[in-house]
C-alpha cells in the first residue's frame, strides 16, 4: 500500500512537470532550435491542427458526393474546365474543392487531369459508403452547439431518424415511410459489418439463428451465403419486417431464404430453441437498463449450451479508440438513448443476468465493428 501511494506520488509530480514544460512559451523557443527535438514538436502540433481541421475535411467529402464529383470522375480523367462546367460554377471555386480532395488523396491531378485515387474508387465502390457518409450531416447538425448536446438539453435529429429507441407507445406511431428510410440505411451498411463478423466467429455446426432487431435480413443473408443450410430468423418492429418482406419480394433469389417474425424485444415473446441469438449493432443504441432487460429475456429464451452473439461498435475502455469512443460516442449520445460500451462492460451486464464462456473475438477492423459472444 505504501510503494502504491509513493508510486503515484512519483506519477503526479512527474505529471505536473510534463504539463509545466510543454505548455511554456519559453521551452518551445528552445526546443525549435534542437532539430531532432524542433521535428517532435512540429509532429505533434500538426496533430493539434488536423483534429482542428477535421470538420472541414468531412464537408470537403460531403461535397465531392453530394455534387456527383466521384461520380463524374468514375469513367475517366477530367480537367478543370470539365469539372466547373458540370458543377457549373467558376474554375477558381472548382478548383478549390479539387485541390482540397487532393489534400485528401481521395483525387489526384496528373497529365493536366483529375483522376480517383484508391480510395476515392473504394468510396465510389463500396455498397452503400456514399449513403453512410451523407448521413452524417444529421449528425453534424446535431452538433452544432456541443455544450447543449453534452448536457443532454437539445432535442437532436437523429433521435428523430432513429424512431426505435423512442419509448413505449411512440413505437407504434412509426410511419412506413420512416421504418423504410432507416431500414434501407442499416441495409446499406450492414456488408461491411457482417463481412467482418463471418470472419471472426464461425457458424460452423450451427443449425438455427436468430437475429434480434435484424432489420431487413442483411446480416443473415450474408449468413446463408457462406452457411447455406442454416435456418435464418429475423425479429424486429412490425413495420420493419413489413419493408423486409416487400424487399425480398422484389428479388426473386432471396424468397424463402429467411423466416420473419415480428414483434418488440422487451414485450413480447422471443423465440425460443435457437442455436445463436445475434444483437448486429443493437446494444449500442440503448441505455443499461433497457440493455440489461433484454440480454436477461434473450438468456430466458435461449435453451442450455445456446450461444449469444453481439458484433458492434465498442469502446476501447481504457485504450480509447477513435472510432468508438470519438465518433460511436457522440453519435449514439445525439440518439439520446445510445451507450458505446467496452468489452468489459458487456461482460458485466452478460455475468449479472446469467450467461457464461464471454469470449472477444478478434477482427481485422475494428473500426467497423467488434465481436463478442457467451453461453447459456
Amino acid at each position: 500500500m505504501i510503494l502504491k501511494e509513493k508510486i503515484n506520488s512519483l506519477y503526479r509530480s512527474y505529471y505536473r512537470l510534463k504539463v509545466k514544460v510543454f505548455s511554456s512559451t519559453k521551452v518551445h523557443e528552445a526546443i525549435a532550435k534542437v532539430p531532432i527535438l524542433r521535428g517532435l514538436i512540429s509532429y505533434e502540433g500538426n496533430k493539434i491542427h488536423e483534429i482542428m481541421s477535421g470538420f472541414v475535411y468531412t464537408q470537403i467529402l460531403h461535397l465531392l458526393i453530394y455534387l456527383d464529383i466521384f461520380q463524374f470522375l468514375k469513367k475517366e480523367g477530367r480537367s478543370l474546365d470539365e469539372v466547373s462546367k458540370f458543377l457549373e460554377i467558376a474554375n477558381e471555386r472548382s478548383l478549390l474543392l479539387l485541390r482540397g480532395g487532393c489534400a485528401l488523396n481521395l483525387i489526384c491531378y496528373k497529365r493536366n487531369k483529375y483522376w480517383l485515387t484508391r480510395v476515392g474508387a473504394q468510396i465510389v465502390g463500396v455498397p452503400g459508403l456514399m449513403d453512410m457518409i451523407q448521413h452524417n450531416q444529421i449528425l453534424y447538425r446535431d452538433l452544432l452547439d456541443p455544450v447543449k448536446l453534452l448536457h443532454g438539453r437539445s432535442e437532436t435529429e437523429l433521435s428523430q431518424f432513429w424512431p426505435y429507441v423512442r419509448k413505449g407507445g411512440e413505437k407504434k406511431k412509426i410511419s412506413t415511410k420512416v421504418s423504410s428510410e432507416y431500414s434501407k440505411l442499416m441495409q446499406t451498411s450492414q456488408r461491411l459489418v457482417a463481412d467482418q463478423t463471418l470472419q471472426a466467429y464461425s457458424f460452423k455446426g450451427v443449425k438455427s439463428i436468430l437475429d434480434i432487431g435484424g432489420g431487413t435480413g442483411a446480416f443473415l443473408l450474408a449468413v446463408k451465403s457462406k452457411y447455406p443450410g442454416i435456418q435464418a430468423t429475423v425479429f424486429d418492429l412490425p413495420n420493419v419486417i413489413n419493408v423486409a418482406k416487400n424487399n425480398h419480394q422484389k428479388i426473386d433469389d432471396i424468397v424463402g431464404l429467411l423466416n420473419f417474425c415480428p414483434g418488440d424485444f422487451l414485450k413480447d415473446d422471443i423465440p425460443s430453441n435457437q442455436d445463436v441469438i445475434s444483437l448486429v449493432r443493437v446494444l449500442y443504441d440503448h441505455e443499461d437498463s433497457t440493455v440489461e432487460l433484454l440480454l436477461k429475456r434473450i438468456y430466458e429464451a435461449l435453451p442450455k449450451g445456446g450461444s449469444l452473439l453481439i458484433t458492434e461498435p465498442m469502446s476501447g475502455g481504457s485504450k480509447a479508440m477513435r472510432s468508438s469512443d470519438c465518433y460511436f460516442s457522440f453519435y449514439t449520445m445525439a440518439m439520446t438513448t445510445g451507450k458505446v460500451r467496452s468489452f468489459e462492460e458487456h461482460k458485466v451486464i452478460l455475468l449479472k443476468v446469467g450467461f457464461s464462456n464471454i469470449v472477444k473475438h478478434a477482427v481485422s477492423a475494428p473500426f467497423i465493428t467488434q465481436v463478442m459472444s457467451a453461453q447459456k
